[in-house]
């Protein structure tokens, strides 16, 4: 009775998966050669992470049909959460090859190639997905922001008219799927157009739920109960950033919280900060609910959200614990559009006053900058040679260490006006992708400047890294998305920066670190002075060993890698964020002094 399926159906769409898993089995009892039920179960098995039981369902429905698209998509599915993308890429070629429209395993198969590293098919199967269903936005945004990726700039102009028409049809058009705001960072200065994405996007990460409603009180010792929310407690920048900040948190007055959804990947910083905290708690294995749960029964007062729309954050868990006060902070330079954070940490000058009106969250202002940093970052002793770097002894040294999807047209284009005009330069970058440094040489080629002027950085530990940035004279940063980590990580070094600030938070994280060293005549407001500045800094070598004798002088005096203040600021905003909560006063901006 076709009655009887539509009803599981509803009943799966409403995530309950036990009613539809004995439903399902009474019916193929009594219909055992309906792939539609074999289907159905192995999806409820997927549901329930029961991948071995789900590929028993697809394989049945199979059996019964070897041309039935929908099982050969999932089972795909099965082996991609089982790391076997080889064999779900040849899942996902089966589906495509009895369906050529079936957009599904088109843009599954583009996801499996991009974790595998082949990025040109994966833009291949991101456009093809695009052409068959136009209101898929995933695949049209994954399609733009891997040709960045690459550093295949052919189509800009198109880019840019697509992406934008893309984001006003959906305010009008609810078929439309919204698209993840993260790559327009590095696509458009424009604030306006994130707050649009990021509303329309935040949609799909408000879920109505059962809700613990629990207003969680400071517990009997008075310690305010913080959990740091991650996907990036491991090796990756954000850990780098932070643990000089769990390690000074004052824990008479603070319990501090690590809910760490990245695997274990036993890195050297991984386990500093499971010793900068001893709630370290690894919840990789479990769902949003799970987790929501685990949030409410430790009685946590403040949830600090580091991912915001980063790649594999969770904010889905905040809508079950709406009594809690959330806080978007460092992991996504934005705002989040919904109701989801109900603050943002930022400075003055990476949200100025004029911009609060395209944020949905209120601003903390801390002092300085709001960046945190890290004193205690090593810097390997054994001194890096240039040789070792593959650079040219007596040359000046241009680097940019940000990643390739950073770079535009627009900076690239400065950058070899530069080398052109300053004959015995190099440009460093950092190693990404064999298609963004064969697309990135060919392109100064075509400019005039020998392809092996631009040099490309190996990956290396945090320790050798900071030790080689010395080998550079000056750091050339990206816009729209300047280098976060990649600007302080320079600074740290001894290296001097140049960066043009535009209108986003994303393009004015350098200016805040800058300007918190009195380092502003480094910061360029247009293209045209940007490139001046470069070339002048060039031209004067006394101004700039000035530069690098001030860096030296007020990175010890002021605020900007004082770790233990910053701390001290954030706690500050915390306190005061729980005082108003408690107090029932409206959410409101505040200024930490």
């Amino acid at each position: 009775n076709p009655n009887d399926f539509n009803a599981l159906v509803d009943l799966y769409k409403s995530g309950k998966t036990k009613e539809v898993e004995d439903g399902a089995k009474s019916l193929i009892k009594k219909f055992p050669k309906e792939i539609i039920i074999h289907n159905l179960l192995g999806a409820v098995y997927l549901e329930m992470k029961k991948l071995d039981l789900a590929r028993k369902s697809f394989e049945k429905a199979l059996e019964i049909n070897p041309r039935y698209s929908e099982a050969y998509n999932n089972l795909g599915i099965i082996f991609q959460k089982k790391g076997k993308n080889k064999n779900a890429i040849s899942s996902y070629k089966k589906a495509i090859e009895n369906n050529q429209v079936f957009h599904k395993a088109h843009y599954n198969l583009a996801i499996a190639y991009q974790e595998l590293g082949a990025f040109p098919d994966a833009i291949y199967h991101y456009k093809k997905t695009y052409e068959i269903d136009n209101n898929f936005g995933e695949a049209l945004i994954n399609y733009w922001y891997l040709n960045q990726f690459c550093c295949d700039w052919k189509n800009q102009s198109q880019m840019k008219i697509e992406l934008k028409k893309y984001i006003n049809d959906c305010q009008s058009d609810n078929s439309k799927q919204c698209i993840k705001p993260f790559p327009l960072l590095s696509i458009f200065d424009d604030p306006e157009l994130h707050f649009i994405a990021s509303k329309l996007y935040s949609k799909n990460k408000i879920i109505n739920v059962k809700k613990f409603n629990k207003t969680n009180s400071v517990n009997v010792d008075k310690k305010l109960r913080i959990a740091y929310v991650s996907s990036d407690f491991k090796n990756h920048p954000f850990s780098y950033l932070t643990a000089g900040l769990l390690e000074n948190h004052n824990t008479d007055n603070f319990e501090i919280y690590c809910i760490s959804s990245s695997k274990n990947d036993k890195s050297d910083i991984q386990n500093r900060i499971k010793r900068a905290c001893k709630n370290f708690i690894d919840v990789s294995n479990k769902n949003n609910f799970e987790i929501a749960k685990l949030i409410n029964d430790l009685s946590i007062n403040i949830i600090v959200d580091c991912g915001g729309y980063t790649k594999e954050s969770k904010i889905e868990l905040y809508s079950y614990l709406p009594n809690i006060p959330k806080i978007g902070f460092l992991g996504y330079p934005g705002t989040l559009g919904g109701n989801i954070n109900q603050y943002i940490i930022a400075d003055k000058i990476v949200i100025p006053e004029n911009q609060k009106i395209n944020f949905s969250e209120k601003i903390i202002y801390l002092p300085d900058s709001y960046y945190p940093t890290d004193n205690k970052a090593k810097i390997d002793k054994n001194p890096i040679s240039r040789k070792e770097c593959l650079l040219p002894k007596n040359s000046f040294v241009f680097c940019c260490f940000n990643q390739s999807y950073k770079i535009t047209p627009e900076i690239f284009n400065t950058w070899m006006e530069i080398l052109n005009q300053i004959e015995n330069s190099v440009l460093w970058l950092m190693s990404s992708n064999k298609w963004a440094q064969s697309n990135l040489r060919q392109i100064a080629s075509s400019k005039g400047i020998n392809k092996n002027r631009i040099i490309f950085a190996k990956k290396v530990s945090n320790q050798k890294h900071l030790s080689r940035i010395k080998n550079a004279d000056l750091f050339l940063d990206t816009f729209p998305y300047n280098g976060h980590t990649t600007a302080s990580d320079a600074l740290w070094s001894g290296l001097p920066l140049v960066t043009l600030s535009g209108k986003t938070f994303a393009s004015r994280v350098s200016a805040s670190l800058l300007s918190s060293l009195d380092l502003n005549d480094l910061i360029a407001s247009t293209e045209e002075e940007y490139e001046n500045l470069i070339f002048e800094l060039t031209q004067k070598p006394e101004k700039l060993k000035e530069i690098k004798e001030k860096l030296k002088e007020n990175k010890i005096k002021k605020p900007t890698f004082n770790t233990e203040l910053f701390t001290k600021n954030i706690e500050l905003a915390y306190n005061k964020i729980y005082q108003r909560h408690l107090d029932n006063l409206p959410i409101d901006n505040l200024e930490i002094n």
